[in-house]
């Protein structure tokens, strides 16, 4: 994990989202968040900052109060939304996606496009609240990187 300025936040790395909506999740962010294959995730928009989304894991989400606040979201806890659709609700987008095996997620194009990402997009992987790695698309943390090249490119 890389640190770009002295008490930054600590960055995982780059992840390239692909042509078909598919972004890799580094393998240490995995770890440090405990998420598991198969793992149900629930993606919650990003700051208006640095834009992009959170990933949360099922496990960490039951032990959190921001469960009672998606609950009022329909389909996202529920599963009734598709897998990678998007729902808004307020400012903020949210959806729902699962680990893979590989260690990558999907999400919809249009559910990209409503984040701000799109295919092709360099996402910073940063790490987050207690709850989930953030993957940033913008703001001074995403410039400052990009003059970076010892960070990694995953996907």
């Amino acid at each position: 994990m890389t640190r770009i300025a002295r008490g930054g936040k600590h960055i995982f790395g780059w992840s390239r989202v692909r042509e078909d909506g598919t972004f890799a999740v580094p393998q240490e962010a995995i770890e440090e968040y405990g998420l598991s294959p198969r793992e149900r995730l629930i993606v919650v928009g990003g700051s208006r900052s640095s834009g992009g989304f959170s990933i949360i894991g099922s496990d960490r989400l039951e032990r959190s109060p921001l469960r009672e606040g998606l609950e009022k979201i329909h389909g996202i806890l529920s599963g009734s939304i598709d897998e990678g659709s998007a729902v808004a609700e307020g400012d903020r987008c949210y959806s729902r996606t699962s680990l893979r095996e590989n260690g990558t997620a999907f999400l919809r194009i249009e559910t990209l496009l409503s984040f701000d990402i799109h295919p092709g997009d360099l996402l910073l992987v940063i790490r987050g609240s207690g709850l989930g790695p953030s993957f940033a698309c913008r703001g001074p943390i995403v410039e400052s990187a990009r003059g970076h090249p010892e960070i990694r490119i995953f996907g």
